[in-house]
């Protein structure tokens, strides 16, 4: 039985949930245009600016491959961006795989039913949409997803549900890795670029023997001097808003003391 590690880049990230972004895997913009504007984005509820938080746990980041690596030497890597590309490896045999997900978000389906093959397939229902195709299907969260649980329903399609990195993991035959860009931020493509880069460093690929993406393999354009002139403007804009809102407050105040 093949055994695929499946790893999301956004695995590494703090909730994304809780800034209120919107994602669209369908729009080029959420992939790079969108980031230098959520740069001086706030936390909902503790506000603080995403270019402080919204990186990748380095905690859980180092050391991460050598410990889920530790009893394999997979014959096959495949880099992308998008979840859904995990369908080459998937296709690749005619027998059911087993699936081991490192990722924030089960990608069971989130809309209102499981997909069927006349669904469209997409980064966030592609193991429903697989389901015929998987002998099993494992599913690691980050630790803070156990405080932050998803739709309990949906889980009853994984065979196992784990919050920690296995401490004898099996034998992993391919590894696919994709970044996500609609949900991890450019500011921190040189942490992907190293994280891929680990497969040069460790194995004996040559990267024209692997199925992989151009895109993924490259650090996305991050103009740090830009995104602080968008929150620099966010800022005073906010100001603004606020000085007139006030001025409205008192105003409304004073004529409902003189009548």
């Amino acid at each position: 039985m093949i055994n695929i590690l499946s790893i999301d880049w956004d695995y590494f990230f703090p909730n994304n949930f809780d800034f209120d972004w919107a994602m669209d895997e369908s729009r080029f913009l959420f992939y790079e245009t969108i980031w230098p504007i959520r740069w001086g984005n706030m936390h909902l509820m503790t506000k603080e600016l995403a270019k402080d938080i919204y990186h990748p746990d380095l905690q859980l980041l180092n050391g991460f491959l050598d410990k889920v690596l530790i009893n394999s030497h997979p014959s096959l890597l495949s880099i992308a961006d998008s979840h859904t590309d995990i369908k080459y490896l998937i296709n690749l045999f005619s027998a059911k795989v087993n699936i081991y997900n490192f990722d924030q978000h089960h990608d069971i389906y989130y809309g209102n039913e499981l997909p069927n093959k006349e669904s469209q397939l997409n980064c966030g229902n592609w193991v429903g949409y697989f389901l015929d195709r998987i002998e099993s299907y494992h599913l690691f969260y980050p630790p803070w997803r156990k405080s932050n649980p998803e739709h309990k329903n949906r889980l009853s399609y994984a065979n196992s549900i784990s919050y920690s990195i296995p401490k004898n993991p099996p034998e992993f035959h391919m590894v696919f890795i994709c970044r996500s860009s609609p949900w991890t931020p450019s500011w921190s493509d040189d942490n992907w670029i190293k994280f891929i880069e680990y497969f040069k460093i460790n194995y004996s690929y040559e990267w024209d023997h692997k199925l992989a993406l151009d895109y993924a393999l490259k650090s996305r354009s991050f103009n740090q001097d830009k995104a602080e002139i968008l929150l620099q403007q966010t800022k005073e804009m906010m100001e603004k808003y606020r000085k007139e809102n006030e001025l409205k407050w008192k105003q409304q105040l004073y004529m409902k003391n003189v009548n």
